[in-house]
């Protein structure tokens, strides 16, 4: 039985992945950093009891990360979903807004990778590392600069890791485009976030946003043994959003 580490798995696609993994036999990590929302998601999974283990971690601080890995079992996989998402204007932007974007979406990438990179080869075994970025990581919107910028280091620390670690460690990126996640809405208001998702899905060429559990069944099937000749790749799942001027 495989165990695949999942950050961010308390909500949105995080929260489906483990859902999806589950239900197909792995053994799940399931990492957030809120305990009200671990203990909710232990009692909606509680199903699965036996293979799901939950762990508190706040992915931007680095003594947490070791922790984390501390005395662990082999992680066959893990998936770095955990992110934080706001528009930006660069004359309003600070360092603390800097600092944040980047320790969130890029370093805990690197630290993570690192550490599960450092577990497999304490345990002689091969592994994968599934990294969620953006299709902003290519082509970035208005207003996104810190956040693009994140998720296109996050694309380019996957190619890296490919390279610098195989064959014993792969690594794929994945580039959703708009899924339809607390991120997009927070605050927001559930009348404000519904008209932003009818708004945004026209500009689709399917005329739809994203569901998270449409992102969860790309991460499982990157983990089949059929995909074993796959590193280096980052893959888009946006709608085809990522089409249009």
């Amino acid at each position: 039985m495989k165990t695949v580490m999942i950050t961010g798995a308390t909500s949105g696609i995080g929260k489906e992945t483990a859902r999806l993994f589950l239900e197909e036999g792995f053994r799940v990590l399931a990492v957030g950093r809120s305990p009200d929302k671990l203990q909710n998601l232990e009692k909606e999974f509680s199903a699965y009891e036996d293979r799901l283990l939950l762990k508190r971690c706040e992915v931007s601080k680095l003594d947490e990360i070791h922790a984390l890995f501390k005395d662990l079992e082999p992680v066959d996989i893990l998936i770095n979903n955990a992110g934080i998402y706001s528009q930006n204007s660069w004359f309003d932007t600070g360092v603390e807004d800097y600092n944040q974007m980047f320790e969130v979406n890029t370093r805990s990438v690197f630290f993570l990778s690192q550490q599960a990179a450092l577990n497999l080869r304490r345990h002689k075994r091969r592994g994968l590392v599934l990294n969620n970025a953006s299709t902003l990581a290519q082509k970035p919107a208005p207003q996104t600069s810190l956040y693009s910028a994140s998720k296109a280091a996050v694309l380019s620390l996957t190619q890296s890791l490919a390279l610098d670690l195989g064959p014993e460690l792969r690594a794929i990126c994945v580039l959703p485009g708009i899924v339809d996640t607390p991120i997009h809405h927070k605050g927001a208001g559930v009348e404000a976030a519904l008209k932003f998702q009818q708004e945004i899905a026209t500009l689709h060429p399917l005329k739809r946003i994203g569901k998270a559990e449409e992102i969860a069944a790309l991460f499982l099937f990157l983990s089949q043994p059929s995909m074993d000749w796959m590193t280096g790749s980052c893959i888009t799942l946006d709608g085809g959003i990522s089409l249009v001027t």
